[in-house]
């Protein structure tokens, strides 16, 4: 899976933190059905994020095995600042997915953004 999130405007609304909150909650679902479904069972999905202002970061390359906490506190310790960068945002997802594609999954892109 790949996530761009914007980290640019964060304000008052705290969209940003929508975003995050939206993220956790999905992790922490998915995780939950891992676990569900086995004392041995291990995650299949692998998560990348990229956060994006002036240029495009990838913040989570292909990791399996981070908690939805630890993914979490990855994105909480960087800052919101910058312009909207889309286009290299979606590029630098597009070049993650084709880094790490598998045969085996179909593999969704969730693009999310602090603007509504």
């Amino acid at each position: 899976m790949e996530i761009g999130l914007d980290h640019s405007h964060y304000d008052t609304d705290n969209r940003l933190g929508a975003v995050y909150s939206s993220l956790f909650g999905f992790w922490t679902a998915r995780d939950a059905a891992v676990r569900a479904s086995g004392a041995n069972a291990q995650r299949r999905d692998s998560y990348s994020v990229v956060l994006f202002h002036h240029q495009p970061e990838i913040v989570v390359e292909n990791d399996f095995s981070s908690t939805p906490q630890q993914l979490l506190n990855v994105l909480l310790r960087r800052d919101a600042e910058g312009s909207k960068n889309f286009n290299g945002a979606l590029q630098t997802s597009l070049s993650l997915m084709e880094k790490h594609w598998r045969t085996d999954q179909q593999v969704p892109l969730h693009h999310l953004h602090d603007v509504f």
